[in-house]
């Protein structure tokens, strides 16, 4: 009987120990089925603001397809252009500080956190950039700003407008104009105005004369417009 007995309890332990190896196989099989499972979900690995969608619920796509493009707005990221006499002024640390017409009376500073080595073989100017605290978020990318550029000991403000505002001058086809937004008797009047261009950098180009900071142009379809038309400003 004892012998019956042992016999068994190898029996049941041997059963016992199978079962946990099935339970451990399982739980393996288990873990492997959920890793594509976790592949099917992205996770921000910061807080971020999402700038572009590229991918849609339903599409296939390939291992290392982009899917979506985020920013961290929490700081940001002010690009200009300095000619070669004037990249001298300009350090690594140097204070700077940027407005813009889209958050009117608010003035925003940074420190200079990159100087090209070299000019751009096209425009012929040195890209400088500018790093700015954005707590609250008032800043966002794709803006145009003007920069407070400290030169030979005077404060020079610099109007920045896309190249999409110009267009050929009525007087002179070789020279240039923007469409400027007047208001004449509570009515809203765009008028042809002469400037006079200065550095380009990427979509942008600064106008060193006609136009003054805080004047209203117009950036799309200014070719469309006839000098002295009424137009309506859309928000």
């Amino acid at each position: 009987q004892f012998r019956g007995a042992q016999a068994k309890l190898n029996t049941a332990k041997a059963q016992i120990q199978m079962t946990r190896a099935k339970i451990g196989s399982a739980q393996a099989l288990t873990a492997e089925a959920s890793i594509p499972l976790q592949d099917t979900v992205l996770t921000a690995p910061i807080s971020a603001v999402l700038m572009q969608r590229r991918v849609e619920v339903g599409t296939f796509i390939a291992p290392g397809t982009t899917g979506f493009v985020l920013a961290d707005t929490t700081s940001v990221k002010a690009v200009f252009g300095a000619p070669d006499i004037s990249i001298k002024n300009f350090k690594l640390g140097d204070p700077l500080s940027i407005t813009t017409d889209a958050v009117p009376g608010t003035e925003s500073s940074g420190h200079i956190t990159r100087i090209s080595p070299s000019a751009d073989p096209a425009s012929r100017v040195f890209e400088v950039e500018v790093t700015i605290p954005n707590p609250q978020n008032l800043l966002k990318p794709g803006m145009v700003v003007s920069l407070l550029v400290a030169e030979g000991g005077t404060t020079v403000e610099i109007p920045v407008v896309p190249l999409t505002a110009i267009v050929r001058s009525k007087d002179n086809p070789n020279n240039y104009a923007v469409m400027v937004i007047e208001d004449q008797g509570g009515q809203q009047i765009a008028r042809l105005r002469n400037v006079t261009l200065g550095e380009a950098l990427g979509n942008t180009i600064a106008v060193t004369s006609g136009v003054n900071v805080g004047e209203q142009i117009i950036t799309t379809g200014a070719t469309l417009v006839v000098d002295g038309e009424p137009v309506q400003v859309i928000p």
